[in-house]
């Protein structure tokens, strides 16, 4: 490089440091520079600002766009205008045979009616004179029932045989038998 270019950006680069460090030291504060100004610090506003009504442009290919304020807005696009890879073009809709029809919906299943299964499970018997105690499991408790009584869940003991045990659902009136677990 030749020496007079090196002194021209070394005198440049030296005047540029000396600067910076001059606005640095001596430079004061901004609200000092805009004390006794109205609406110092706020952002200017101008007069179009605030009065300027919206322009509707149409161009040749049929699409909108409103000047307002100064900013552009696309409109009939939606949010591909803060997408700048959209593609101006619409996509087309997929063609539809009309011979080629929808299954037809699934059959629903039927609700089924009734009680609901037992809730018991057979644990025993004890005979004690004419009175006998039938022990059940109802989630996971132990209960001792008898004939004629109305127990845990809505159901009534009506009678015990070689079937099993006979229940009477109380909501709804259908009667049940409980397999005791005994084969002949």
């Amino acid at each position: 490089m030749k020496p007079k270019a090196s002194l021209t950006w070394l005198g440049l680069l030296s005047g540029t440091v000396a600067l910076t460090a001059y606005s640095l030291w001596f430079g004061g504060e901004d609200e000092e520079l805009l004390a006794g100004r109205p609406n110092a610090g706020q952002p200017a506003v101008t007069a179009t600002a605030k009065t300027a009504q919206p322009v509707v442009v149409v161009n040749n290919t049929g699409s909108t766009t409103t000047l307002s304020n100064g900013w552009v807005q696309r409109v009939g696009i939606g949010e591909a205008a803060s997408d700048p890879f959209h593609s101006a073009r619409k996509a087309k809709e997929p063609e539809v045979d009309p011979s080629i029809q929808a299954p037809p919906p699934q059959p629903t299943p039927p609700v089924p009616t009734g009680p609901p299964p037992l809730p018991f499970a057979y644990l025993g018997k004890l005979q004690r004179g004419a009175q006998i105690d039938i022990y059940l499991d109802f989630q996971g408790q132990n209960l001792i029932a008898h004939v004629g009584e109305t127990i845990a869940g809505g159901y009534r003991l009506d009678s015990m045989d070689a079937a099993g045990i006979h229940f009477t659902y109380l909501a709804s009136g259908e009667k049940q038998v409980l397999s005791m677990g005994v084969q002949p």
